[in-house]
């Protein structure tokens, strides 16, 4: 084989958008990796030629940093040759594509492992695919190989003796934005969220087929294995996996740093299915059951910060069983069982279901305390207080269980960043929360209009509203320093150190004050004359006395009986006073606080020495 492969070679023939080379020069095999032509006999997904990769039983080889011969491994792989086009870096977004030919039998053998593809760091290896027993699998590893993830993709009669098209779109990141959705013959069926280049200055591409752990294999002599590729591409968009089109060279600029940085290639968004993404065409639940959302924002209990998620409910018929849909294909990809939710007062024993669906075009489903699964769900469901990553593939309006009194619900679009939480580290316990959006536009709009009828809110955004942080102001989230942002220090009370200055979710005219620690215990309040309104407080402020109280909700003129639906409910203040909130924003992301239980403003002179430091 020549030096490097590229579009140049075949006319493009082979592959599209990047260059290779072999791995393992040294001990390489004439049969290990060939260019072979469907004139000789040989199949090929499109064209005229195709790779063909042949590992016989003793074949090892190295190069001048890895020698598999004594490391208990043998392979034939093609590396990403990065001389004139770029290899990925933290920032990037790609498309890749290629199709492989497995044979009818699997090539793992025993509990050897035999990779068919991976994304390598110069850190370590983040991405592969992976032969199984049963069907074609991955691994999606951190900085110190340990599994992210680790599963099956498609069963063995899906994806043997017959081409199969494989497509990967990655947003390469060093934090929790990071992406790997992975695709077969089309169809969505894992996405992989969280950093995956993190320690890592670029990745690389490698395929063909990489066997580790051989003396694993329980055989006397490893089998010869032998698979084709063909139509292996990288793109900025997934038009570019088009065999028919050729896409855009990406170019690189010299550098001094270790690696050369790219320069950047527009992406051609027109051209993108997912610039404009296709509208839920289901309900995430059974709507003519459901009496009533309670929009995003509540602030109650251990949810001191306003939560991401909606709650579908119904508490006039306690026992009924409402269904639960996905509201567009996709794939549940996590189960948990849950046991427990925890309380200042104690947990409160549950036993019940959080699940999250993968769809195509980057969004995901998040639902809880689903009660019951649809049978496949419940067939790879895991025991009390388990989890399991699942591979169910589903379609849209699929069953996925049902619900008793309440499911929550919440969007995640990894295209989107929250403008309201102003340091998205800090919430790295619940990563999706910074891509978590207001869900009705991505419905079709009738959909959209039955779902916000059921809101208890009419301000919009009808589906509420979590994330308030505006910089240099007082309004928003907040949390005590050197307690690790959301997640606390104490899992077991995380929020004890959470603090927002908000607004309630249904009734937004009135100010709240949510505390993860006021006299002992997480305490929410409205405040008192709803001034001043925190979004105008900052560093010139000064010292701000908040009286919190506890507050009635209302329907028109009578008490809300938290029950039927109620168009537009109202907040008012009651007369029970949980006491004074001083506060003084001492920088725009630093705030000094201390609590009075039990007394009015009137009673507070101002800050002491026991005032604690909140940032960000």
């Amino acid at each position: 084989m020549d030096p490097a492969i590229d579009d140049g070679t075949l006319d493009g023939d082979l592959v599209a958008g990047w260059a290779f080379t072999t791995k393992h020069p040294i001990g390489a095999t004439d049969h290990g990796c060939r260019v072979v032509s469907a004139a000789d006999g040989h199949p090929v997904r499109s064209g005229d030629h195709a790779f063909r990769f042949e590992v016989r039983d003793g074949d090892c080889s190295g190069n001048d940093g890895w020698d598999d011969c004594t490391t208990d491994r043998s392979r034939h792989e093609l590396s990403q040759w990065w001389a004139d086009q770029p290899p990925q870096y933290p920032g990037d977004e790609y498309w890749y594509g290629w199709s492989v030919l497995l044979p009818t039998e699997p090539l793992k053998q025993g509990d050897a492992v035999t990779f068919l593809g991976q994304f390598n760091t110069d850190a370590a290896a983040r991405f592969y695919l992976e032969d199984f027993a049963d069907g074609l699998g991955f691994r999606f590893n951190d900085r110190n190989y340990e599994f992210l993830d680790h599963g099956l993709l498609a069963d063995g009669d899906e994806v043997r003796g017959r081409w199969l098209d494989v497509a990967l779109f990655v947003r390469w990141s060093e934090d929790s934005d990071g992406r790997i959705e992975v695709y077969l013959d089309g169809r969505h069926r894992r996405t992989l969220s969280g950093a995956n280049l993190d320690g890592a200055t670029r990745a690389t591409f490698d395929f063909g087929i990489y066997d580790a752990f051989l003396s694993e294999c329980a055989c006397e002599a490893m089998p010869t294995q032998v698979a084709y590729y063909d139509e292996v591409r990288r793109s900025r968009t997934r038009d570019g996996l088009d065999p028919d089109r050729r896409p855009e060279p990406v170019a690189a600029t010299p550098t001094t740093t270790v690696a050369p940085v790219p320069t950047p290639v527009p992406t051609t968004t027109t051209t993108d299915p997912c610039s404009e993404k296709p509208p839920f065409r289901h309900p995430p639940v059974d709507l003519d059951a459901t009496e009533y959302m309670v929009p995003m924002g509540l602030m109650t209990g251990s949810h001191v910060t306003p939560v991401d998620h909606a709650y579908f409910q119904n508490w006039l018929q306690p026992d009924r069983p409402i269904d639960v849909y996905t509201p567009e294909a996709g794939t549940v990809t996590h189960i948990q069982r849950m046991g427990a939710i925890l309380a200042d007062d104690g947990d409160v024993p549950i036993d019940d279901y959080r699940l999250v669906v993968d769809h195509p075009c980057r969004l995901t489903s998040i639902y809880i305390h689903v009660t019951t699964l649809a049978d496949r769900l419940a067939a790879v469901a895991p025991g009390p207080g388990g989890h399991a990553s699942v591979n169910v593939v589903v379609d849209p309006g699929e069953l996925l269980g049902t619900y008793v009194r309440n499911v929550d619900y919440n969007l995640v679009d990894d295209d989107v960043t929250v403008d309201g939480l102003l340091v998205p580290a800090t919430y790295v316990r619940e990563p999706w929360k910074v891509h978590t959006v207001d869900f009705l536009p991505y419905f079709e709009p009738g959909l959209r209009e039955r779902i916000a009828a059921l809101s208890l809110r009419t301000a919009e955004p009808r589906s509420g509203r979590f994330a308030y942080d505006v910089d240099g102001r007082l309004v928003g989230n907040w949390f005590v320093d050197g307690t690790d942002g959301y997640a606390g220090t104490d899992p077991d009370r995380y929020w004890a150190g959470h603090l927002a200055f908000a607004y309630h979710h249904y009734d937004p005219t009135a100010v709240m004050v949510s505390v993860g620690t006021f006299d002992g215990r997480s305490t929410q309040g409205v405040v008192t004359g709803n001034a001043p309104d925190p979004a105008t407080v900052d560093t010139d402020t000064g010292l701000v006395l908040y009286e919190l109280r506890d507050f009635d909700l209302w329907s028109g003129d009578e008490r809300w009986d938290q029950q039927t639906h109620a168009l537009g409910v109202t907040v008012r203040p009651a007369e029970r006073i949980h006491g004074t909130l001083a506060v003084r924003m001492v920088d725009d992301r630093r705030l000094l606080v201390e609590g009075f239980p039990g007394l009015s403003p009137d009673e507070v002179d101002g800050l002491t020495d026991a005032a604690v430091a909140y940032v960000r």
